[in-house]
């Protein structure tokens, strides 16, 4: 009956190898078996740094293609997209993470820019790229010559007083909120 607990089936199994092998040196036969299977047995571990030592080629090349070989074997890691930024509480998806060209332009554009000069920037530079103005390898200077072009038409941060005529009326900020 199989042991569910693993501490009890490997008590069995080496309780069942020591009874095999007592029962083996009864007999001469049996003893016979014994000698063989020591004498196939292989080096020990002293015995394989020497080997190394002598065949440090040979060994080095051993090593590689069974690394080769465990490689091949293994499936390719999926790509991880890109980490997204986090916008609230709740985690999101965004599919944009996953294309490689977004994710790097992404990573290029500076963060202190508002959120949708940001936006306007990445799409910028991901259309140029598409269209043949920038290269596929797109760099900093790229996504500046983009920022520098998409600043132009951002809305200013000055600071606006509230008596500046908004319309050609005279019509003022301040009083459109009801300060004056």
């Amino acid at each position: 009956m199989p042991y569910k607990d693993p501490e009890k089936r490997r008590a069995a199994t080496r309780q069942r190898v020591k009874a095999h092998y007592a029962r083996m040196r009864e007999t001469e036969e049996g003893r016979e078996r014994l000698r063989e299977k020591e004498r196939r047995r292989p080096p020990r571990a002293s015995y394989q740094r020497e080997w190394r030592k002598k065949n440090e080629s040979a060994y080095r090349a051993s090593q590689e293609r069974y690394a080769l070989k465990v490689r091949l074997a293994r499936p390719p890691k999926p790509e991880k997209p890109a980490k997204v930024p986090k916008t609230g509480a709740a985690p999101f998806y965004d599919a944009r993470f996953d294309d490689r060209l977004y994710s790097r332009i992404h990573a290029l554009v500076a963060r202190g820019y508002a959120a949708d000069v940001r936006d306007d920037i990445i799409s910028d530079v991901y259309l140029g790229v598409l269209d043949g103005t920038y290269p596929e390898a797109v760099t900093i200077e790229h996504v500046r010559r983009a920022a520098k072009a998409a600043l132009k038409f951002a809305a200013p941060r000055d600071t606006v007083s509230l008596d500046a005529a908004i319309g050609p009326d005279g019509y003022t900020r301040g009083r459109g909120l009801g300060v004056f």
